[in-house]
């Protein structure tokens, strides 16, 4: 049960924020669409962190380590059909074009407004304002998730990859404090009954029942998505320290912006004549 907080744009109503419980999260039950964004955000994140590593030449060498984009047979005599120097061919993630592209909506944008909405082969070439067919996360008529690919037959079976099935992650554990940083050396996970852990900014649904640590002798990479990682940092006390304080509930770091100022974007579809 994903549930938002009242949102203040919605006359302070509350929305389903759809989310994928299975093996890769989103990537399993979202809708296939593969969009790397514009250049001017990324190097907007570069700007505001003082780091140069999140700009869109430095990030654009990891995207291609992502994916392949893969061409239909069907899609030789196409328009669509020429790889361009933004399209990746060494990733294990694949992509694909539309099959049966509108060319003849196409031509007829050219026509009216080539200026303004000029064409692309590249829908993810870092400017995404074209006319153009998106790119989805499909291999030959089937989805390519990141459990079909990062997880698939090639890499399953590696001795130094265990995949956990039917475990959900509660919260970091065994804290240490060095330089006045926090670090975790173990994480808690479970598996059994369903419960429900209701925080400040979502209902979360959690499973209860056999209680597990794990620890590491190296490092703990938490990747839960954008609705998951931060509840997992508050549940493991990191976040607004006032907040939890009412609840009874010690902080080991006060962030103020942990499970706060979490932007999305709505999706139209917009049909004209």
């Amino acid at each position: 049960d994903y549930t938002s907080i009242p949102q203040p744009g919605l006359n302070s109503c509350s929305i389903d924020i759809q989310r994928g419980q299975s093996l890769c999260r989103c990537t399993s039950r979202n809708g296939m669409v593969y969009t790397r964004g514009s250049v001017d955000d990324y190097n907007h994140f570069a700007a505001v962190t003082g780091d140069s590593g999140w700009t869109w030449d430095c990030l654009l060498s990891y995207f291609f380590k992502l994916h392949t984009m893969s061409i239909d047979p069907q899609c030789s005599h196409t328009i669509y059909a020429p790889r361009t120097k933004m399209d990746s061919t060494r990733g294990p993630s694949q992509n694909a074009q539309p099959i049966r592209p509108n060319c003849t909506q196409y031509h007829r944008n050219q026509f009216q407004l080539p200026e303004d909405w000029p064409f692309s082969l590249n829908m993810n070439s870092g400017k995404p304002l074209v006319i153009g067919w998106l790119q989805s996360t499909i291999q030959s008529g089937v989805r390519s998730s990141y459990a079909t690919s990062y997880l698939g037959p090639e890499f399953i079976d590696h001795l130094n990859l265990h995949v956990l099935l039917h475990m959900q992650v509660s919260k970091l554990v065994n804290p240490a404090h060095l330089d006045r940083k926090v670090h975790f050396e173990g994480m808690q996970f479970m598996q059994g009954k369903e419960s429900h852990l209701y925080l400040n900014t979502v209902t979360y649904k959690k499973i209860g029942g056999a209680l597990f640590t794990a620890n590491t002798t190296k490092d703990i990479v938490l990747s839960d998505g954008t609705v998951g990682t931060p509840t997992i940092l508050m549940y493991s006390g990191i976040s607004d320290e006032a907040t939890w304080a009412n609840l009874g509930i010690a902080t080991l770091l006060d962030l103020l912006s942990v499970g706060y100022n979490t932007t999305d974007q709505p999706l139209f579809g917009a049909t004209g004549q």
